[in-house]
């Protein structure tokens, strides 16, 4: 057999494999959407005038934008589907385009409804319900239908994330606003030891992960897509003390460098943060870098955060 032969026929077996996987691979697909169970189907029929830069995922101003991921956007209110009889003012929705992932999303609705009874409505909320969009004018995804969309209540307040760069703009902000997210973050931070005691590791401790209501200084988690039972998703020895004390890092970081939000524009104003980190200094709290303050300078501002909320108010 010549060259030329052996070359078509390799060409021609290489598409038929690809062909193949291909085929295997939209298998996969239609038997994890059969797999999902009991979701509802339903339509979006609205015009689109907001668009996803991440996921070219176009939504209605019917609804608000709350923000998006490599995955989807989250949209307020959710969007209403047959069957789930709640009221959607109180439910913001998070439309996701992968649909090979799907089975996930039933994971991760088993894990909330596993978690601890005692801190619901505390530390989360254990309520999530999934739904079918079909293919329809009124959305357009650059994927191939159906895709899904969570719903989950909606969490009063902002992300901590979004908290400290509204705090770090206004010349309003007065110290005790931040020491009150402050507070709220060292409670929380035993909520989630107990959780971790009981071997439930949240994995995902990122600032837009945590919500913040200023008014109840109340703080809940959100979005529940890494959590883990039995052991951690990551090797840390203590994962609660690396994330949850960078958390508590960030949020002094924030109120002592006038320059923490450079990138965005906001710059606060050097003799309040100076003021602020002679306070915190005078207690002796670490504060050069993430790491030794979880290794001692998150204890030393457990101890004394009374008499530090005193002098900064």
């Amino acid at each position: 057999m010549n060259s030329d032969k052996i070359k078509n026929r390799t060409n021609g077996n290489k598409k038929k494999i690809k062909a193949l996987k291909n085929t295997l691979k939209n298998r996969k697909k239609s038997s994890e959407m059969n797999n999902l169970g009991k979701i509802e189907s339903f339509a979006i029929s609205n015009s689109n005038d907001i668009t996803s830069q991440l996921t070219n995922m176009s939504i209605s101003t019917n609804y608000e934008y709350l923000g998006e991921g490599v995955s989807g956007v989250v949209i307020y209110p959710a969007i209403s589907c047959p069957d789930i009889n709640i009221d959607y003012s109180k439910y913001v929705g998070k439309i996701s385009h992968r649909i090979g992932k799907n089975s996930k999303l039933i994971e991760s609705k088993e894990k909330i409804e596993n978690l601890p009874n005692e801190f619901n409505n505390i530390a989360y909320v254990k309520e999530m319900y999934i739904c079918y969009i079909e293919e329809n004018p009124g959305i357009n995804l650059d994927i191939k239908f159906p895709c899904t969309q969570v719903i989950i209540p909606r969490i009063s307040g902002d992300n901590v994330l979004n908290i400290m760069k509204k705090y770090s703009k206004s010349s309003e902000t007065k110290d005790h606003e931040f020491m009150d997210l402050l507070i709220a973050t060292i409670n929380f931070y035993d909520i989630v030891v107990n959780l971790t005691e009981r071997k439930i590791f949240y994995n995902d401790y990122d600032l837009t992960n945590i919500m913040y209501d200023p008014i109840t200084h109340k703080l809940m988690l959100i979005d529940f897509d890494d959590i883990t039972y039995g052991k951690p998703k990551y090797a840390f020895i203590n994962p609660v003390k690396v994330y949850l004390t960078s958390v508590v890092f960030q949020i002094i970081d924030n109120m002592i460098d006038e320059n923490y939000f450079e990138d965005n524009g906001i710059t606060q104003d050097r003799e309040n943060c100076t003021r602020r980190r002679s306070i915190f200094q005078k207690y002796e709290i670490e504060l050069s870098s993430a790491n030794s303050f979880a290794k001692s300078g998150f204890e030393k501002l457990r101890e004394n955060i009374h008499q530090i909320y005193l002098e900064m108010a």
